[in-house]
């Protein structure tokens, strides 16, 4: 029993690290990048489209404390062909 304990706690603090390292995105940086993924561009390019670095782009998609300006969003939306309200959600 107790071997069973050590190893349910081994996995407990295992989860509890590998939780801490997965990062979450944002909504919006969730949905940029599925949009940019079925448009079939890189994030350099989506950077250039929008006129803004490339650096921004993986900010925003992967960067759960990610604060985009609505102004950056509508670059975007328009750069992928696709309403704001895509990039936005409800």
């Amino acid at each position: 029993m107790q071997s069973f304990q050590r190893a349910y706690k081994l996995s407990c603090e295992e989860r509890a690290r590998l939780t801490k390292t997965v990062k979450k995105r944002t909504r919006e940086g969730a949905a940029i990048r599925r949009l940019r993924i079925q448009a079939g561009i890189s994030q350099e390019h989506l950077a250039r489209r929008v006129g803004v670095t490339t650096h921004t782009i993986w900010t925003l998609e992967n960067d759960p404390r990610a604060n985009p300006r609505l102004e950056t969003l509508r670059a975007i939306a328009r750069a992928l062909g696709v309403p704001v309200c895509s990039v936005v959600g409800d």
